[in-house]
């Protein structure tokens, strides 16, 4: 029911009866049952949601609830008898039972100052029980029910539920005679109110106002200093560093990390590390984060990456070429707070373009061999002179082997047009040059073996016995320029001489590991090694001893699991660890430049 606008509600119940240990479950059962399925719907008519006893402002729980005592009947009629009825409140099951959280949770019920209500001879104020009836005093069937002897208890009760709103009074038992219980009453005080929906709007809109306030105050706020970084001049494959600082201006703590821009891409460009990319700040403090770029190899890292990018800015420019004006390179870096925004930071920078990175077809050509890049015969012409001073050189991993900066150092002496150069004059070895003739094959914008004819026709080659040398050299007459076919002719050349100096050496079980460094940097970029189809072409054309092929078919079988390589650490065939987008669960998106 509901007087003026609060809700109130009455519940009157007989619940499970029984003097058995465990009886008493089946009273909480019953509670249970009541309060689960009690419902109030709404007037016939009306729109509105089911109630439920819990939604009441105030609730009265009144009935024969049927808890015993937990004593001896002796021990229960000597209390009552002496008038000790707080001896007994121990006993009593519902407090039993409420203590313990089983029943009644939240409910209230005064101290009990009367004598238990339960069982009484009708007609009389005595207990039933008491052994001392004779058949004058009572009839057959009320004889039979003595027999039964009952201990007394409190089975009659009123309890409720509310808070501040309804108070007590009186909690006591009337003396009525006409049945077996002594009924209780409870007087109560209950607040009823009448909501004023004007005052109702304005409360809910000021509680509005202070909530936001709060968890305004209760969000992340970060600065970002100075959310442009200029990288200043950049060159193929040497480092360009700048740094950006982010503080804490709030009052408690943030939480950041880098993510990418566009859904499901990584977090920054390929040619961009950022160190930290996720960290913690407290109040008032501050981190600088540093940025680290370096252009080398492929469409990721490489020049390429400045024209298919979408992490870029760019224009509408054919790809870097041989002695282009600085081209002006920018990338959009998110830091996204958790919980919080986003900061956008511009990071730029000038890029001075080289022979690595230039279209095969761009570059200049020798005249023996003829139709062979300059670049590419000068590369490869030293690593073939000196190879027997560099053994692993194509399959060991470069770490510890190559110079500090040598890639850089070859790139920048190439780029000044010079053909006779003195390598170890440079202050570069022999793993220095074979890195940056990988590099350069990595940085073309498009692969020496990226015909569409020249694909088909590997991918459908069969590894069950060596094509022949003439297959390879065919497929590149049918398919490849002259210079493409000069620069692929050189490479194999120099294959061919490393097959030969592992044969020499008995390392020739490292050939396939060798080939597989030229097919990964020749035939497309794919974020996948190359397929073993595509490594036994290049061993047919090189004329490499077939043995390496029982490796491939192995392979082929059961690929190994990544090991160290030749191949640089920006050869990824996968996005590396430190560009993968770190996700949180904010979805800030103011921009802040």
């Amino acid at each position: 029911m509901k007087l003026y606008s609060t809700p109130l509600v009455f519940v009157c119940s007989h619940l499970s009866a029984g003097t058995k240990p465990g009886d008493e479950h089946r009273r909480n059962e019953d509670f249970a049952t009541i309060v689960d399925q009690l419902r109030f719907h709404p007037p016939d008519g009306l729109d509105g949601v089911e109630h439920t006893i819990e939604d009441a402002a105030s609730a009265i729980w009144m009935g024969d609830l049927n808890y015993r005592l937990n004593a001896t009947d002796k021990f229960v009629r000597d209390c009552i008898t002496k008038g000790t009825f707080s001896q007994l409140l121990a006993c009593d099951q519902l407090n039993i039972e409420r203590a313990g959280g089983r029943v009644f949770q939240g409910w209230h019920e005064s101290e009990l100052t009367f004598a238990p209500t339960y069982k009484y001879r009708p007609g009389t104020n005595i207990y039933s029980g008491a052994e001392d009836a004779d058949a004058d005093v009572v009839d057959a069937g009320q004889k039979k029910e003595e027999e039964k002897k009952r201990t007394p208890a409190w089975c009659d009760r009123v309890l409720w539920n509310g808070d501040f709103d309804i108070n007590l009074l009186e909690y006591g038992r009337s003396e009525l005679t006409h049945s077996d219980h002594k009924p209780v009453h409870a007087v109560f005080s209950i607040v009823v109110r009448e909501l004023d929906p004007q005052k109702l709007n304005a409360l809910l809109f000021d509680l509005r106002r202070r909530l936001d306030h709060v968890e305004m105050a209760a969000q992340p706020k970060c600065a970002i200093v100075n959310p442009s970084v200029d990288l200043g001049e950049m060159f193929y494959s040497r480092d360009a560093l700048g740094e950006f600082t982010m503080s804490n201006v709030g009052d408690v703590p943030a939480k950041f990390s880098l993510v990418s821009p566009i859904p499901g891409g990584p977090a920054t460009p390929g040619w961009i590390t950022v160190n930290p990319m996720a960290g913690s700040l407290l109040p008032g403090e501050e981190i600088v984060l540093k940025v680290r770029a370096c252009v080398q190899g492929g469409r990721e890292s490489g020049p390429s990456a400045f024209s298919h990018d979408s992490l870029l800015r760019r224009s509408e420019e054919p790809l870097i070429e041989i002695g282009a004006k600085p081209k002006l390179v920018e990338a959009v870096l998110v830091v996204r707070l958790e919980g919080g925004r986003d900061f956008f930071v511009m990071v730029k920078g000038q890029y001075i373009p080289c022979v690595f990175g230039t279209p095969l077809e761009d570059l200049p050509t020798t005249m023996f061999p003829p139709n062979c890049p300059q670049v590419i015969s000068t590369l490869v012409d030293y690593v073939f002179e000196n190879i027997s001073t560099a053994p692993g050189i194509f399959f060991e991993p470069l770490d510890g082997l190559r110079t500090p900066g040598g890639v850089a150092k070859i790139a920048e002496t190439l780029q000044h047009g010079e053909t006779d150069i003195d390598f170890g004059a440079l202050g570069v070895n022999v793993y220095d040059v074979g890195e940056a003739l990988v590099s350069l094959l990595s940085a073309l914008p498009r692969r020496i073996l990226d015909e569409p004819g020249v694909l088909d026709a590997v991918d459908a080659m069969k590894l069950d016995e060596p094509q022949p040398k003439e297959f390879a050299h065919g497929l590149l007459g049918r398919h490849l320029s002259t210079k493409a076919k000069a620069a692929l002719v050189h490479i194999a050349a120099l294959i061919k001489r490393l097959d030969e100096e592992c044969a020499k050496t008995g390392a020739r079980i490292h050939v396939t590991e060798m080939i597989l460094t030229f097919a990964t940097c020749l035939f497309p970029e794919s974020t996948e090694q190359p397929n073993p189809r595509r490594v036994a072409f290049i061993g047919a054309l090189a004329g490499c001893h077939p043995s390496f092929l029982r490796t491939l078919r192995v392979r082929e079988v059961a690929p190994p699991p990544s090991e160290p390589s030749f191949l640089p650490g920006w050869f990824n065939f996968s996005v590396s660890p430190e560009h993968q987008e770190s996700t949180g669960n904010a979805s800030g998106n103011l921009i802040d430049f």
